[in-house]
């Protein structure tokens, strides 16, 4: 299965940056709980959302970038879904927001971003290319299982045992 990088960037008036910012403190960081169970499951390696003031100080940049197991558009819908209030309220204040889909505006914002010479910049970072989060996660698992054995046989356990 391929992972997907996606970056949304929506527009927002300079007033109001606090606000947003607010918003998105209320996910916490890391996430609090409510949310991070919203995100179990979904395939996701990592997700980030911030506000940024632009450069030329008229207007903000709300950026939602994730990445995750599988395509861009099913992964911008399982986080539109599964993030619904919580993307509603931080979003809420983009200058073009409107009243259409949650995942179908997310998806109109993205930006492709690349190391590429005319790309826009961007790293999409990939610290375990084509391992699925599941398999992250038993492997881990695994670590802390074997960890475990290991402490408890001591030192001086043999193999051979």
């Amino acid at each position: 299965m391929s992972q997907t990088f996606v970056t949304v960037i929506a527009s927002v008036p300079f007033a109001r940056i606090d606000e947003v910012r607010a918003a998105i403190q209320a996910f916490g960081n890391p996430a609090i709980d409510d949310i991070a169970e919203h995100l179990h499951d979904s395939g996701l390696h990592f997700a980030s959302l911030n506000v940024f003031e632009a450069s030329a100080g008229d207007r903000g940049h709300l950026v939602l970038e994730f990445s995750g197991d599988g395509e861009a558009r099913a992964l911008i819908a399982s986080v539109a879904q599964r993030m619904a209030a919580e993307l509603t309220a931080a979003f809420a204040f983009a200058d073009d927001r409107g009243r259409g889909p949650l995942a179908s505006y997310l998806a109109g914002k993205t930006v492709p971003v690349g190391a590429g010479l005319l790309s826009n910049p961007g790293l999409c970072f990939s610290g375990t290319p084509g391992m699925e989060v599941g398999r992250i996660r038993q492997e881990a698992g695994l670590a802390r299982r074997l960890t475990a054995i290991l402490t408890e046989a001591g030192p001086q356990a043999s193999g051979l045992e």
